[in-house]
């Protein structure tokens, strides 16, 4: 059947719902006879009851397709066996007729079963008022079927029409009507008057659902008059109905008498309530249509614009004195195409604080003089700029985007005071070295704090880590510099410095641990003898100093510490405090994980919160547990020893915040709160 509607196309050039019409030029000019002989072929097959075809296989009309290339008619075959049948079934209805009357009324034999009787089809007629309607498979709308008046043929009797008419000029009408056999002939006729689309045109008056009258000017349509007292007050009265709230005479909105009608004098979020109202009424009873179901090109918005110039000698007393409350008329504006776009792609483009879509953006919207564009991207610097009149209405951004200080989580970086941040992951990066006095010395310049140090000595001393520095102060560096590279556009406001956690630590170093608490986490006897330079106890005394195990409690301490508190046979070459990244590095590139300073943690040493904890011995440590990469050293969090220093992390926000039982965590809170002076 399929085939022969195929054959039907390629034999005739029409199209398979015109079957079985012919062409009225003719078909077959170079032989006509051989060319009837294939259309009986095709009207054989394309018979809809197979019952009453002569060619019912594949294999029958391969057959028949060779008798017509030999110039032969189709064979007529009678076999033996049917005209016996003839015979049989000839008497057999002498004696069974009245059987087979009552008991098949309505159906077929095929094939030995009891089958219904085949399907009628009919020819559909669609008419609409006006021609000219296109007509739509629901399951295919943007594929034409035919315009109005369509012809439909070889619908079935029963069936399901599920159309859809449309034209430019008058609302879309859906059609699911069921095909019923007609009274006389053989075509069933459906009719739909089309109502109009009351739609602006560019250049021509428009006339809104309320009736009001538009001029065509400068690119929009706007109302010949300020909006009338009565239509406001059917405003209100709807708006009353809708439960979003009553607006009271004389006191949001005023009655203005001019010469032809009175007019209302409001502010400017009643007058933008207005033309949102009547823009929802003009969608509702098609005057407009909403953006996405017209072309760009047709979508509108109605505004409201205030008449601030309007006469004072016309205002009643009252509103003399009031700037902001005045008549006000419609505007009704074309979207404009809005078209943003972003190097790297996939940023968020918002307009006044709302987010449309991310970046290749290709919208319609209207743009008025004032809105604020912003175009976001994680990790990069936003890009944000005041919109005007002349933005529109064919709106394009073009924005390259550039990273935060060239800040990539996957490559080593340098930040604003030259400390090198080294990747650990996704999510964090950690300072290579512990916090320089020259670091903290730009905190404390910035802040106005008293320095302990020499100023004399500085110089020689920049490069040591900062000593004496208690938790309080180190997370208060790490807010400052937050703030800081914040403000310079260097880190993104995702992204904030602080202390490592107690299991980041850990990481660095090396070890793995199990606990709620770094006093539990310490006690793991799997990293027993386990020591940040990966040999055993004692260190080496190796002679290159950047091959050391580091700043430790050694000969050259002597004269300072007590002899019985040394590391015997080790020498690093410093009595106290060495310049950062003096010894061997981690295999990731951090330097001093043990020695010179303890560095302070974020968590607190147990869950009591009473205590915190630095990590990584000291350059006065020499005991084999104080060594260990596994030993915590605990100590209230406003401790300030010469031992005491930190080292900062660089990480996306939220991820862990201070301690909430710690003693500083209420104390930090109070100093953001005052503005950290």
């Amino acid at each position: 059947y399929s085939l022969g509607k195929v054959l039907y196309e390629m034999s005739t050039g029409m199209d398979r719902l015109q079957f079985p019409e012919l062409p009225p030029q003719g078909a077959g000019a170079q032989d006509p006879k051989q060319w009837q002989r294939l259309n009986k072929v095709i009207c054989d097959v394309c018979e809809p009851r197979v019952s009453k075809r002569k060619i019912k296989t594949g294999k029958e009309l391969a057959a028949a397709f060779v008798r017509l290339q030999e110039g032969k008619m189709l064979k007529k075959r009678v076999p033996l066996v049917a005209k016996v049948g003839m015979v049989l079934l000839f008497l057999g209805a002498l004696v069974g007729s009245q059987f087979i009357i009552l008991k098949t009324w309505g159906t077929r034999v095929v094939e030995g079963s009891w089958q219904p009787q085949p399907s009628e089809y009919v020819t559909v007629v669609i008419g609409t008022n006006p021609d000219g309607a296109g007509v739509y498979a629901v399951d295919e709308p943007d594929v034409m079927i035919d315009p109005t008046p369509a012809t439909l043929r070889n619908q079935e009797v029963g069936s399901m029409l599920r159309l859809i008419l449309r034209t430019p000029n008058h609302q879309e009408v859906m059609i699911e009507e069921k095909v019923l056999k007609p009274e006389e002939g053989k075509v069933f006729y459906i009719s739909v008057d089309l109502e109009p689309i009351k739609k602006p045109r560019d250049g021509a008056p428009w006339e809104d659902a309320l009736g009001r009258s538009y001029r065509y000017v400068a690119g929009k349509h706007v109302m010949d008059d300020y909006v009338s007292e009565d239509h406001w007050r059917l405003f209100v009265e709807e708006e009353s109905l809708s439960g979003m709230g009553i607006m009271i005479e004389g006191q949001d909105w005023f009655v203005v008498e001019t010469g032809e009608m009175n007019v209302v004098a409001v502010d400017e979020e009643g007058a933008s309530k207005y033309a949102n109202w009547l823009m929802a009424r003009c969608l509702e009873e098609g005057y407009l249509k909403a953006f996405s179901e017209v072309t760009r090109a047709e979508s509108r918005q109605l505004n409201a614009e205030i008449d601030r110039k309007f006469p004072v000698t016309n205002l009643p007393e009252e509103l003399v004195s009031q700037k902001e409350v005045r008549p006000f008329k419609c505007e009704l504006i074309k979207y404009s195409k809005f078209n943003v776009r972003s190097t790297p792609v996939g940023a968020s483009v918002f307009l006044d604080g709302k987010l449309l879509g991310t970046t290749p953006f290709l919208g319609s919207l209207t743009v008025r003089d004032g809105m604020i564009l912003r175009v976001e991207l994680a990790d990069y610097i936003p890009f944000e700029r005041k919109l005007n009149k002349e933005d529109g209405p064919e709106f394009a951004e073009s924005v390259v985007l550039l990273r935060y200080g060239g800040l990539d989580l996957e490559r080593r970086w340098k930040n604003s005071l030259g400390m090198t941040m080294v990747p650990m992951g996704e999510e964090y990066m950690v300072s290579a070295y512990e916090t320089r006095l020259r670091d903290f010395a730009r905190y404390v310049e910035d802040y106005g704090l008293q320095k302990n140090y020499p100023e004399d000595d500085y110089v020689l001393m920049e490069d040591l880590p900062v000593s004496k520095i208690s938790r309080i102060d180190a997370v208060r560096f790490c807010e400052w510099l937050t703030k800081k590279e914040r403000q310079e556009f260097l880190i993104p406001e995702g992204f904030e410095y602080r202390l490592p956690t107690d299991e980041e630590w850990s990481r660095m170093v090396g070890i793995v641990e199990v606990g709620d608490s770094p006093f539990q986490r310490q006690n793991e006897e799997f990293n027993e003898d386990f020591y940040p330079w990966g040999g055993a106890y004692p260190p080496l005394n190796l002679e290159k100093l950047d091959e050391k195990a580091g700043n430790y409690a050694d000969l050259s301490a002597r004269n300072i510490l007590d002899p019985s508190l040394l590391l015997a046979q080790f020498n690093d070459g410093f009595e106290k405090l060495a310049p950062v990244g003096s010894f061997k590095a981690s295999p990731e590139g951090l330097y001093d994980l043990g020695g010179n300073v303890a560095e302070w943690v974020l968590d607190s040493y147990q869950i009591d919160g009473k205590k915190g904890v630095l990590r990584g011995g000291a350059w006065n440590s020499w005991s084999k547990s104080h060594l260990e990469s596994r030993f915590r050293y605990p100590a209230d969090v406003d401790s300030q020893k010469e031992s005491f220093g930190f080292r900062v992390v660089l990480a996306r926000v939220p991820l862990l915040v201070i301690d909430p039982f710690s003693d500083e965590s209420e104390k930090s809170r109070e100093d953001k709160e005052d503005g950290n002076n």
